[in-house]
């Protein structure tokens, strides 16, 4: 696998751990997944940062606020240790109560400068 598809299918698992820890409540894991300094989360319901958002994220999952994230198509941009990521993805509400639409999100992911292996943030 080159360099490049590497990056790639790491940028993609980071997203996929977005998806699945938020929805399954493990917000230690959860939070590994965001930049530590100045993380940020743009949604229809949240802007904030992301330390904000784990919380409020926290406080609907632990008052019954059950969502699960589907993801689709996935591209990744890399230039050097940067790198953007978009997603197509669609929130399902548990109790079978239909999602408004599908959203395309993006992230955007940085090298820690310590080199390979590169912890994308």
């Amino acid at each position: 696998m080159s360099q490049a598809d590497s990056d790639r299918h790491e940028i993609r698992q980071l997203i996929e751990n977005w998806a699945l820890w938020r929805d399954a409540g493990n917000w230690d894991r959860f939070a590994t997944v965001w930049h530590p300094r100045d993380g940020w989360m743009s949604a229809t319901w949240f802007q904030g940062s992301a330390t904000d958002f784990i919380k409020a994220s926290r406080e609907g999952f632990e008052n019954g606020v059950s969502i699960l994230h589907f993801l689709g198509g996935h591209t990744a941009d890399i230039v050097g240790d940067r790198a953007i990521a978009q997603s197509r993805s669609r929130g399902e509400p548990v109790r079978g109560l239909p999602a408004r639409a599908w959203t395309s999100w993006s992230a955007s992911a940085a090298a820690r400068p310590r080199g390979w292996p590169r912890r994308w943030r």
